[in-house]
């Protein structure tokens, strides 16, 4: 109820009172519970009727905004004021990037969906939620892995169904799209065109367009849409910090740490900021700042959140002439890693503290290890990640990549 965030607080004095007798939270029950706890207590009813008349009150008072008026329920795509703010709390925790962050977005999603079940943005949102874990190798909380592609489709369907209009319910299908075919851009980048059709003032929709046409190797469009999303919503961290990667590739590494500070700054918990900021500082010399950097990166992740930081972190010591310590360090990452089926960050990640620590072979065996050879995201790590520059001459190396590499500009 204190939370630091207002997103991140109880939408509603029921909400509050609901999770007083249920320690798994409102996002964790099933709206039947949540009413029948409602039913029991008659110190709840009462905190329902004084939250109501509040949220009347500041509904009055604050008309201009219309941020919980019944007649702006078109534009929250639902009427049900409860499940958009779990809806606007899951966005906030989806926006995180972690494994903690998505898990808890998936829930509240989850939570809202269990409240009003044609809630489109809801839908798109657990889509998206899914992918990402899926993506990351998160864990889904409840489902079995053998049943989140199945939900993440089926969630994205819904969404379209709901709306057939709706920009977030196209975002999600362009997520689902890569998930399913990693090979290719083109199924993706149609959807998110047609997001664009409906709605050209939607940051997030020029985040996920920048990452396609990352994925293209086409960096001027990246540049140009993350420029895009960044001018509709200037506290956009991830888009920000991802402008920051952009100029990391592009050796302008000044530029890199302007983007990332500014990323940090909006969000100093949000692991994405930490890992990029490190590795800005990092390509600037900076050992020791890029180390507290990937030590808070560290603690903010989970399992495979964390081996950007320890790869980040073995450089250090390796550079700093401490061997045994970057050999402990990788030796934790490679734990967390899935080293049979490593997913593309597994494998850049770890073959980034392999090469800076002398162990090529190492490397490659794990680049060589990653599938499907031709996932464009892993052919955009391969030519533009600066940790792997000295095994650009191998021809192992040069093997593994499927396409022309197009220059930076």
């Amino acid at each position: 109820a204190l939370a630091r965030s207002p997103v991140d607080r109880f939408a509603s004095a029921g909400e509050f009172a609901a999770a007083l007798h249920d320690e798994s939270g409102p996002a964790r029950g099933k709206a039947s519970t949540f009413r029948s706890l409602i039913a029991r207590a008659a110190g709840i009813i009462l905190l329902i009727g004084a939250g109501a008349a509040v949220w009347a009150a500041t509904t009055r008072s604050n008309s201009h905004s219309g941020a919980t008026s019944p007649i702006d329920a078109r534009r929250m795509g639902t009427q049900d004021t409860i499940a958009y703010n779990l809806y606007l709390r899951a966005r906030a925790q989806a926006d995180r990037r972690s494994a903690i962050s998505l898990s808890r977005s998936i829930e509240l999603y989850q939570a809202a969906i269990a409240r009003d079940s044609g809630f489109a943005n809801a839908w798109a949102g657990l889509a998206r939620s899914l992918q990402f874990s899926l993506n990351w190798r998160y864990p889904v909380p409840h489902i079995p892995r053998d049943s989140v592609v199945p939900l993440m489709v089926q969630a994205s369907e819904r969404a379209l169904e709901a709306d057939s209009n709706n920009t977030e319910a196209w975002m999600a299908r362009a997520v689902v799209l890569r998930q399913l075919d990693k090979t290719s851009d083109h199924d993706r980048l149609d959807a998110l065109m047609h997001a664009l059709r409906t709605d050209s003032t939607n940051a997030e929709l020029w985040f996920l367009i920048s990452n396609a046409w990352q994925d293209s190797l086409e960096n001027r469009r990246a540049l140009d849409a993350l420029r895009r999303a960044i001018q509709l919503n200037p506290r956009h961290a991830s888009a920000l910090g991802f402008l920051g990667m952009n100029y990391i590739w592009l050796r302008k590494n000044d530029s890199a740490l302007f983007w990332t500070d500014s990323a940090k700054k909006i969000d100093p918990s949000a692991i994405w900021a930490r890992q990029s900021r490190g590795q800005a500082l990092r390509e600037l010399g900076r050992m020791s700042e890029a180390e507290s950097e990937f030590q808070a990166s560290t603690q903010l992740g989970r399992g495979p959140d964390e081996i950007n930081g320890w790869a980040g972190l073995a450089e250090v010591n390796y550079r700093r002439g401490d061997k045994h310590a970057a050999d402990t360090i990788i030796a934790h990452a490679v734990s967390l890693a899935d080293t049979v089926h490593p997913t593309v960050h597994d494998a850049a990640y770890l073959a980034w503290a392999f090469t800076q620590t002398g162990q090529r072979e190492r490397a490659l065996r794990f680049l060589e290890a990653y599938q499907p050879r031709r996932d464009i995201h892993f052919q955009l790590h391969l030519p533009r990640d600066p940790p792997l520059d000295p095994l650009r001459s191998d021809p192992r190396f040069a093997a593994l990549l499927t396409r022309k590499n197009v220059p930076l500009h």
